[in-house]
């Protein structure tokens, strides 16, 4: 229903699509008003159709909108609109026909996202997004007929340019533990912050240890399996290999 009631502004308004563009207004007392502001607001569109259909702004409003029909999440429609309004159209322009857009062009966008300090991953997920509006594009329309466009513009070749959108975490200082350790004024906790530290243990692998796990003799320390006995390990006192289900400290 074109025409509604908006409960957060107690106003009525009217809402509609119209070569792609939504059109929207909440400003009424009375529906009857709404109606009638909606069909002025009509008339005037289709007055001044404004942009082509190939317009960057115009074909982007429709696959958002076609997303949208075809079921995709709120959440996912959200991260479509933002990324289009946010990067995509301020880059290359409303106005901009996406059949002049060329893979050299996205090149050069990719390079901008990157010297405004976005992470890969972040330039990734809005090159995926512009890749995807190209190939929606390039489907055929329900009428038969042809796509808007034949090739899409963001390449595999163009795509690697990202890089890679593995994160690497920063090296931790072996300081950081001495001055945790020290901070640490209860002997039990601290003997257990040492076995945890120097043993290179996981959490519930040290809440779970017990003395029998302990071989004072050869200078190992079994941990049980969190799943199945076989996944047990044995944390050893010396460099050599005791075997794939050991570890060595």
């Amino acid at each position: 229903m074109s025409v509604e009631y908006r409960e957060d502004r107690k106003k009525w308004g009217y809402r509609f699509y119209l070569a792609g563009k939504c059109y929207k207004k909440y400003a009424c007392e009375t529906k009857t008003a709404a109606k009638q502001a909606e069909e002025e607001a009509k008339v005037e569109a289709r007055k001044n159709p404004g942009l082509q259909p190939t317009a960057l702004v115009k074909a982007a409003g429709a696959y958002l909108i076609e997303s949208a029909e075809r079921g995709r999440s709120k959440w996912r429609i959200d991260g479509l609109h933002y990324n289009f309004k946010a990067h995509i159209i301020p880059y290359f322009g409303e106005a901009t026909l996406i059949t002049d857009i060329t893979p050299k062009q996205v090149e050069n966008f990719i390079a901008d996202l990157k010297r405004k300090g976005l992470m890969n991953k972040t330039v990734k997920n809005i090159i995926i997004d512009l890749r995807a509006m190209f190939y929606w594009t390039m489907e055929s329309r329900d009428d038969g007929g042809p796509g808007l466009l034949d090739k899409n513009p963001v390449t595999k070749k163009v795509a690697k340019l990202i890089g890679s959108i593995k994160a690497v975490k920063k090296a931790i200082n072996p300081k950081w533990f001495d001055i945790a350790a020290a901070a640490i004024k209860n002997r039990r906790d601290r003997a257990w912050f040492d076995v945890t530290r120097y043993l290179g243990m996981r959490l519930d692998e040290s809440n779970r240890l017990q003395w029998s796990d302990i071989d004072w003799r050869v200078g190992k320390v079994r941990i049980p399996g969190t799943k199945t006995p076989e996944a047990e390990g044995w944390f050893a006192s010396c460099s050599r290999s005791f075997g794939d289900s050991e570890r060595s400290v």
